[in-house]
């Protein structure tokens, strides 16, 4: 979760849609044998970081998780790592300086203003040689909305945009795909009615802090889990449709 939604307001319980997406992409690494790898793991811009904390329960006791995010405060770094297991992810707001294996930049470029630069700079100071990157953004600038500006989002990226990111930093795609496909149809209406009645003023969105009850948490988390096993058979199909954030898993470019 962004550290923008836990100032926002106490978190109740998790969203559906976080609980698909840590499956999600938990199943991407297995695909690829990325947890069976050695080597540290970076969650760059890791928010509060849960998904880590997720990915721990699956990794051997050799090895380890850095979550690092520029804007934690003291306050927090003291609770994460309370909060953290003994095998669970340690907690930075201060540039890593540890090669990694595996980086995780999970809808974090969409917060930097100037993103090639920032890509660039992690690659160099934090990817191991035969490393690779996990890279997710939100997709189509058409539905860029109030969430986003609420989030501090600079932009979101067609498929095509986050490819051509990715090669020209001298990365390689190794996998690729979008996922949440009938929440980006719900955006589109949504902002096709922003556009019919712009002065209509929207406040800030909390969307993450869920807070229905059992029966709608079930039902919601049901809907999506259906879209994203979707979204991997039709992958592994090579049907690619859009979705509400698309992904790329890189490693650095190979030359002959």
């Amino acid at each position: 979760m962004d550290l923008r939604e836990v100032n926002a307001q106490p978190l109740l319980r998790r969203h559906p849609w976080e609980l698909v997406r840590a499956r999600y992409f938990i199943s991407v690494l297995e695909k690829h044998h990325l947890l069976a790898r050695d080597g540290a793991i970076l969650d760059a811009g890791s928010g509060d970081g849960w998904f880590a904390q997720c990915l721990a329960k699956r990794l051997s006791d050799a090895r380890t998780i850095i979550c690092w995010d520029h804007e934690y405060t003291p306050a927090q770094l003291q609770a994460f790592q309370e909060e953290s297991s003994l095998r669970g992810p340690t907690y930075t707001r201060d540039a890593p300086t540890e090669r990694c294996s595996l980086i995780l930049l999970l809808d974090v470029l969409e917060h930097i203003q100037h993103d090639m630069g920032f890509l660039k700079e992690l690659i160099a100071n934090n990817l191991d040689a035969d490393g690779l990157i996990l890279i997710s953004v939100p997709a189509w600038a058409y539905v860029f909305g109030p969430h986003d500006v609420f989030l501090g989002h600079y932009r979101r990226y067609a498929p095509k945009q986050l490819q051509a990111l990715v090669k020209a930093a001298n990365l390689e795609i190794i996998d690729r795909g979008e996922l949440f496909h009938f929440p980006l149809i719900v955006r589109i209406l949504q902002a096709v009615a922003a556009r019919m009645a712009p002065t209509r003023t929207q406040p800030p969105s909390t969307e993450l802090h869920w807070q229905h009850g059992r029966w709608i948490t079930w039902m919601a988390y049901a809907m999506l889990r259906i879209d994203s096993l979707m979204s991997i058979g039709l992958s592994r199909m090579g049907i690619r449709i859009p979705g509400l954030s698309t992904w790329v898993l890189c490693r650095l470019e190979r030359h002959s």
